[in-house]
């Protein structure tokens, strides 16, 4: 018996329509979905980045001079300061570095602080990039 191709077909009997039009949808809504996530990312490690460079700036301008060893402002604390605000990320992927462009500790003087870290993203067509995070300051 022939089917009348006007008919409507009977409830549950679609021949796989609904699977077509989800094998065509799927990789677009992954596209976004993968891209929506890796944006949340790197957005986040800029930001934690930048808030790293800013601490270990404030840090270094409100300590210009060396106290003792715990408490100054040598690059060592100032990487441990910002070394404090960062979570959730590779340490062995991270740089800081200290330096000052005027070339010494005195008040006025500046302070820069660079937070680098290579960044790997989750999308596996996409290369790992390095992200930095700058702050300079005036010594206080």
């Amino acid at each position: 018996m022939k089917r009348n191709l006007t008919q409507p077909l009977a409830p549950g009997k679609k021949r796989g329509q609904e699977l077509v039009e989800f094998a065509l949808v799927l990789p677009v809504l992954m596209l976004i979905i993968m891209g929506t996530m890796e944006y949340g990312r790197a957005y986040y490690t800029s930001s934690l980045l930048q808030n790293a460079a800013r601490e270990g700036g404030r840090y270094g301008i409100l300590h210009p001079t060396v106290v003792t060893s715990s408490d100054g402002a040598d690059p060592n604390n100032i990487t441990a300061r910002a070394k404090g605000f960062i979570t959730g990320l590779n340490s062995s992927k991270l740089t800081i570095d200290v330096s000052y462009p005027d070339g010494d500790t005195n008040r006025g003087s500046r302070v820069r602080v660079t937070v680098s870290y290579l960044y790997e993203s989750i999308v596996p067509f996409l290369h790992a990039y390095t992200m930095r995070g700058n702050s300079t300051m005036h010594i206080e």
